[in-house]
């Protein structure tokens, strides 16, 4: 499984990095997408509980669903791994005037300033031994920043060292007609 996760991470870094990377926009809701991924992700996060902050639906974005499930993912899989001795993180999402984000924290090892201009470039880790100790490819952050670049988001994060992370990303909110909202609610 470790095996084919590294190597759909590095096909997907080729073909990002070659121009090559295809995106299926479609209209969703973002709520709902995070909570069936959230679903599906608790049950193999036994060390973590997954706080989740919402607001209410509609919250709609044109992007494609796969890529940001991956993302999720992503994310949440590092807030874990990356939170040992900590037993749950947290995830927002709200929606402003014209932008939907998502938010993840967690309470752990944190970053060290000197990482944080290299973070998302694909096979970086972080060099201590707290970390070291921690599986991984280093590709992870470079292909969310990747994806959510490409489907016209931003990224960007917090952290400090010894207290913990939060990475953010942010999308174009749709506006959806009444008749739209009737149909999807």
């Amino acid at each position: 499984k470790r095996l084919t996760t590294l190597l759909d991470d590095f096909l997907d870094i080729q073909r990002m990095e070659g121009g090559k990377q295809d995106y299926a926009f479609k209209a969703f809701s973002l709520r709902q997408l995070l909570l069936e991924t959230i679903e599906t992700f608790g049950e193999h996060a036994e060390t973590h509980t997954i706080q989740v902050h919402l607001e209410d639906d509609p919250i709609m974005i044109f992007a494609d669903e796969n890529k940001i499930k991956q993302v999720i993912i992503n994310l949440l899989s590092n807030a874990i791994k990356y939170s040992p001795s900590c037993d749950h993180i947290d995830v927002h999402l709200k929606k402003t005037a014209d932008q939907a984000s998502l938010t993840v924290i967690d309470y752990g090892l944190g970053i060290p300033q000197n990482a944080f201009d290299k973070l998302f470039t694909k096979f970086y880790r972080v060099d201590n031994s707290a970390i070291r100790k921690i599986g991984g490819t280093g590709l992870g952050l470079a292909i969310v920043k990747e994806m959510i670049e490409g489907l016209g988001g931003e990224i960007s994060f917090d952290s400090t060292l010894g207290v913990g992370s939060t990475f953010r990303f942010a999308l174009p909110a749709v506006e959806l007609s009444a008749t739209e909202h009737t149909v999807l609610v």
